[in-house]
């Protein structure tokens, strides 16, 4: 059981990190956008994702019974810098897979990133705490910034799919 003062420890730093993280998240995907817009938003994602150093904002996520529900991304998020990553998620997201903390940090490993035949960009990585892994596995829209994917636990069967967006990070954060 974590004390009052590393939970509020915790807190700062969640709080600290997210103000020097100058990336808002977007609902969903915006269909006011004009096609250069949207084409400036995944070339400004796939920059991103290049320099592992971005925020993928929730905003779906598909349950075990098939339901899709509506998540706030401001509350379901991961975000990335370079070898280490935060995240976050509402209580929507808990299952057997996520159970535990609302807020979590570790390594960030065996980032993969390519472009299938398609010309959707694929992504992949690990999300590694001293008590569990989860491997993600996603497929960024070749039209804008919005993924489809999925978060397995890596000693579990089952998988959490899930839709949002990728945006940029424009400054470094530590915690």
């Amino acid at each position: 059981m974590r004390s009052p003062f590393s939970i509020l420890i915790f807190c700062f730093f969640s709080v600290l990190a997210s103000f020097q993280v100058s990336a808002e998240p977007v609902d969903q995907k915006n269909p006011n956008k004009n096609s250069a817009e949207r084409q400036h938003d995944y070339q400004e994602a796939v920059s991103a994702m290049k320099e592992q150093v971005f925020l993928l904002s929730l905003y779906s996520f598909v349950d075990k019974k098939g339901s899709l529900i509506e998540l706030e991304p401001q509350g379901n998020f991961v975000l990335v810098n370079k070898d280490k990553f935060m995240m976050q998620k509402c209580i929507a997201l808990k299952s057997n897979s996520f159970a535990g903390s609302d807020n979590f940090k570790g390594e960030f490993l065996n980032f993969q990133l390519k472009r299938s035949r398609k010309g959707n960009i694929q992504f992949s990585f690990d999300l590694v705490t001293e008590k569990k892994g989860i491997t993600f596995k996603g497929k960024l829209n070749n039209d804008d910034n919005t993924f489809e994917g999925s978060f397995k636990d890596q000693n579990e069967e089952s998988e959490i799919v899930v839709t949002g967006n990728v945006q940029p990070v424009l400054a470094h954060f530590v915690y």
